[in-house]
């Protein structure tokens, strides 16, 4: 289903974005344990057509836009990033446009981006160890729940 998806035209795509129910789709995608490589392929694919900036200036498009950077690669938020730098001028006339400058840090991907990216590796690297101390709590949560009900079999 979803190479079929992303094997429309990049334009339908875009407008898929901007549309309440197809952005979902598109976030829900990117939230997903989908394989990188085809993000990355669509990524590539909108930002050729300017659909990385054209998503940024809509309601529906720029929570589209924070949604696929937040839960990408660090190669691919520098692909969004190194897109959205060039048109800062443009982003920061629209209300969305300037929530996406602010969300993704795109004015210090401008002028620091080697400290952007060790920022971004830094945040990545705390949501993999919160969800490592989640993971191991719900471990522990299971583990007395077993406990307790091998008690009140006894």
């Amino acid at each position: 289903f979803w190479q079929s998806f992303f094997a429309l035209d990049a334009n339908v795509l875009i407008e898929l974005g901007k549309d309440g129910g197809g952005s979902r789709v598109i976030e829900a995608w990117f939230m997903s344990s989908a394989p990188v490589k085809l993000q990355q392929k669509f990524i590539k694919k909108i930002i050729e057509k300017n659909g990385i900036y054209t998503l940024s200036l809509d309601k529906f498009g720029s929570r589209c836009v924070e949604t696929i950077f937040k839960n990408s690669s660090l190669k691919t938020k520098a692909d969004v990033a190194k897109s959205l730098s060039a048109n800062i001028s443009e982003l920061d006339q629209s209300f969305y446009g300037r929530i996406v400058l602010r969300n993704c840090k795109i004015r210090d991907f401008k002028t620091k981006e080697e400290e952007w990216k060790n920022a971004q590796t830094q945040k990545e690297r705390k949501i993999e160890i919160f969800k490592d101390l989640l993971e191991e709590n719900d471990e522990k949560e299971e583990r007395k729940k077993e406990e307790e009900e091998r008690k009140k079999e006894e």
